[in-house]
């Protein structure tokens, strides 16, 4: 609290073999931190007034425009759009793939396309492939249901535009440096 350490606390082992304590410098593999450390930085962009949770996703990312949505019969046109808050919410539609609909097998399609491309050396940026996701059908009508899927990675994308920085290079700076994070 205004730069002072209020509390510290570090429980367990490091090393069982060993008896060493739990320290500091304990390093841990932490998987879907990225989706906190993104949402932070998704709130920092909306206090700059550079993001609004209101506005549609399609402002940032032209790939998400005119959208189609599986309603669990046949592919339909959005009567909305997906909002930067449905992204933040896991309600865009955007999932993962393994529901098995034509959004899923879409988005599965795409990814496997990625894929490839970096087996062969060619990288796609975090905008470039987030608007390519947004030419795939939704999974669902947007905001209606909640879904495990690539919604940091397109908030990613969106903090890219919004700020025009590479999204790790705005996290770096912003986050990481600032808290000393090294690692």
């Amino acid at each position: 609290h205004k730069g002072e350490e209020v509390y510290y606390g570090a429980v367990g082992m490091a090393s069982l073999e060993a008896h060493r304590p739990m320290g500091r410098d304990a390093l841990f593999r932490m998987f879907s931190s990225s989706k906190c450390v993104t949402g932070l930085a998704a709130a920092m962009c909306v206090e700059r007034g550079l993001v609004s949770p209101l506005a549609p996703l399609s402002e940032y990312l032209p790939g998400f425009k005119d959208q189609t949505f599986w309603d669990g019969k046949e592919l339909r046109p959005c009567d909305r759009p997906v909002y930067i808050q449905d992204v933040l919410s896991m309600t865009s539609g955007v999932c993962y793939p393994g529901r098995w609909n034509p959004g899923d097998t879409a988005i599965d399609a795409e990814t496997a396309r990625l894929h490839d491309e970096i087996d062969r050396g060619v990288f796609t940026g975090t905008v470039e492939f987030a608007n390519r996701l947004g030419r795939c059908p939704l999974s669902f009508r947007p905001g209606s249901q909640w879904a495990y899927g690539f919604n940091a990675d397109i908030m990613g994308a969106v903090i890219e535009v919004a700020t025009g920085v590479r999204f790790g290079a705005i996290l770096r700076r912003e986050i990481f440096d600032p808290l000393g994070m090294k690692d």
